[in-house]
C-alpha cells in the first residue's frame, strides 16, 4: 500500500487566486507518495513542521502568516491509495 498527504489550503471560496487542494507535491509538481504511513508522518514532522491533532489531521506549528483570502493555516491528512 502507498500513502499520500492531502493538503487543504483553507482559503475562502470567493478567493480567485487560491491554490487547489489535493495531494502534496514536490517543487517539480510531482505528487509525493510514501510506502508507509510512518514515512508520511515523518515527512510532515521533519519537512513541513507539522504535528498531529486529536482529530487525526495535521497542521503546522509555530507562527504562521496568512495570505490574502486565507482563513487558517493549511491542514494535512494522510490517505491510503
Amino acid at each position: 500500500m502507498k500513502y499520500r498527504i492531502i493538503v487543504d489550503h483553507c482559503y475562502f471560496k470567493s478567493e480567485t487566486k487560491r491554490p487547489k487542494d489535493g495531494p502534496l507535491k514536490d517543487p517539480r509538481g510531482n505528487v509525493l507518495e510514501f510506502q508507509t504511513k510512518g514515512e508520511a508522518e515523518q515527512y510532515l514532522t521533519d519537512e513541513v513542521g507539522a504535528s498531529e491533532k486529536s482529530t487525526g489531521e495535521w497542521s503546522q506549528d509555530g507562527p504562521f502568516e496568512l495570505s490574502l483570502g486565507q482563513y487558517e493555516r493549511p491542514g494535512y491528512t494522510i490517505k491510503e491509495i
